[in-house]
Order: C-alpha cells, then structure tokens, then sequence
C-alpha cells in the first residue's frame, strides 16, 4: 500500500500533502544522529492568521468509536487549516482512551463530560486468563481505526494504550492494588506479566500496517520515528515510594524500553519526581516529556528548568511545547540538540523565527 497514492474511495487533502515523506526523514534523522545539535521542531501556524482553527475534538473515537471514516474524513479537512514546518504534517491520533487495554479485559468504557473511565475492579479469579483478543470488539475498533487512517493515506499515531501498572489499577481497582502490593505482591508481578505481554501483543499488531506504510511509527504528540516508539507510562506511580516503584515499575519500564527501538516516558506531575533518577537510568529510554499537572506552574516556568537540565545532564532529551516565547525560553537556557518541541506560531513571522532559530 502507498500512503501517497489516493484511493478511489477517498481522496482526501492529506494526500495532497506532498512532503510528508520530507518530514518524516527530517524526523528520523534527528533519532539517527547520535550528538544532535539542532533540536526536532514540529511547528504548526494558521492558515489564515485571521481566522485561527478551532481545536481538534481529541474525544471523537471515544464519543463514536464505530466512525472511524467520519473521524479520518473530519481530520482532513481541519488539516487545510493549518501550515505545517520542519517536521510538522497532518496525523491522525485515533485516541480513544487512556488504558483502553484495561476496557479488552475488565469490559469497561465509560465516556462522560469529556472524561473516559475504563476503571472496574475485578477479582483475582476473574484474572487468572488476561491475554489478547482480537475478537474482542474494542480490539477491533482499535485495529480499525489505524488500518481506516492508512487507507485513507493519513499518517497515523499509535493508539493510547495505556501503562501496564495502570492497566492492572484499572483491573483490580486502584484502591485494591495499593493494598495487593503489600498482601500478595507476587500475584502483582504475576498480573503485570501477562498484561505486559498483552501489550507488546497489541503492539506488534498495531504497529505491523504502520511499518509497513511509514517505515515507523508516530507518537500521539506527532513525532515519528523509524521504528517502535511510544510514550510509556505509569500514572500509578505518583503513590508510590522509590522502593515500590523500582520493585513494581521499574523492571516493567526496563523491559518496555528493550522492546522499543526508541523509549519515551510521560513524566506527569511532581508526584513522579521522586523517581526520575532511576527513569533516567533505564537503557534506552530517550525522552522525557514533563506534563506539570493542574494547578501547577507551566511547562515553560523557571521552576522546572533545575529538573530539565538534570534531564539532559543524562543525555536525554525533553519533550515540551508552547508559542514562541516558550520557543525562545527552551532555545536560550537548555540544551538545543536534546530537545523535541510541539510549537505553535501566530503568523508567518513568527514561523520565520522559528525557522531561523532552528537552523541557525
């Protein structure tokens, strides 16, 4: 299949896009080059600087998760409303939950204001078989939303999968997990196993046409890269001690990042900051995307520059965003080459900017 060629069916504008393939290698070198001086921008502005594009409806496959043509064809269209630069090109993020492997094994999606639960808990009996289904009919929406993306010729990210200790809350109950941590941690590690296994199983599957179209895969932020790659996860983690994380976490992360070829970690909230060191000391793990949480300072606010530079100190890099005083706060005071930014200009000045900055 050639994601450039239009289908009869559907001739969409992204297919229009002619440079996508640019952008994409512009994106792989940034991964390949082993001491990048330059950071990897993706940087978007209006196409008409009068008329700013609305938001993209990130619930849309959790509202209508069987209208995955509507949402492909819906995603085109938006896509003409925008300019893209450096590394930046239309995608589609097929997101339908955080978790959502939870909902293959437990069978709930609760979507409500804008918010999706996938928590129920279960008994330990009831999971003594957790494996992948793929006759499972939210199994198949997931696979149908990335097979419909590529058909219709739109590069499209890996779906939210979810972290594998988040997947087991969602399964037993958050509050249930905290105490099978200390009453019966084997039966833990026996839980995260298998749903650790269900995972690279879903991975492989939803990566298989991704490869094959792309040569790699694109993350939910945009960034593509020439191979697996995915932002891993443990909101979980933000109750742990250090000690439970590295018994509990870290192991999982470890063998997540070697069967990435490119590991990522959303590092949410100051509640996971207790454990950065030993994230930044797991083999392959290359970027740390900080989310500061609500009601706390922003991504770019001084007070979190310390724990940027700790960050790049281990030579990995950081994923952050904004407009372009953010831009120009990330260029001055971090380390350009270990930085992957999501930025957003206002007009074409603004992209010049950037665009200057970038390859100065």
């Amino acid at each position: 299949m050639d994601p450039t060629q239009p289908t009869e069916l559907n001739a969409l504008p992204f297919h229009h896009y002619g440079r996508w393939r640019e952008h994409l290698d512009y994106q792989a070198a940034w991964w390949d080059d082993p001491a990048p001086t330059r950071p990897l921008v993706l940087l978007r502005s209006p196409a008409d600087p009068a008329s700013p594009p609305e938001a993209w409806d990130i619930w849309c496959f959790s509202r209508e998760p069987d209208a995955a043509e509507q949402h492909c064809t819906a995603s085109a269209e938006q896509a003409t409303s925008y300019r893209y630069h450096l590394g930046a090109l239309p995608f589609l993020n097929p997101n339908f939950a955080a978790g959502v492997l939870a909902t293959l094994i437990n069978g709930e999606f609760d979507f409500q204001d804008d918010t999706v639960w996938v928590e129920r808990a279960m008994s330990w009996d009831e999971l003594t078989d957790v494996h992948l289904d793929e006759n499972d009919v939210w199994w198949q929406r997931l696979m149908r939303s990335v097979s419909v993306g590529i058909e219709h010729g739109i590069v499209t990210a890996t779906p939210d999968l979810g972290g594998t200790l988040d997947i087991c809350a969602a399964v037993r109950g958050t509050q249930n997990l905290l105490y099978d941590l200390v009453d019966c941690p084997e039966r833990v590690l026996e839980l995260l196993d298998a749903v650790q296994q269900m995972w690279f199983d879903a991975f492989d599957r939803l990566y298989a046409p991704m490869g094959v179209a792309y040569g790699g895969s694109v993350n939910r932020w945009g960034f593509f890269a020439a191979g697996k790659q995915y932002p891993l996860q443990c909101d979980f983690a933000a109750m742990l001690s250090p000690a439970m994380f590295e018994r509990f976490v870290l192991p999982a992360l470890v063998a997540e990042c070697e069967y990435l070829d490119y590991g990522i970690y959303h590092l949410d909230g100051p509640g996971q900051l207790c454990h950065l060191d030993m994230l930044l000391d797991i083999p392959n793990m290359r970027v740390i995307q900080w989310v500061p949480g609500t009601g706390n300072p922003g991504n770019a606010d001084p007070v979190w520059f310390d724990m940027y530079r700790r960050v790049q100190g281990a030579g990995r890099a950081l994923v952050l965003g904004g407009g372009i005083e953010a831009f120009d706060l990330y260029m001055n005071e971090l380390d350009p080459g270990l930085l992957q930014l999501t930025i957003w200009a206002r007009d074409e000045r603004e992209v010049e900017h950037v665009m200057e900055r970038v390859k100065a």
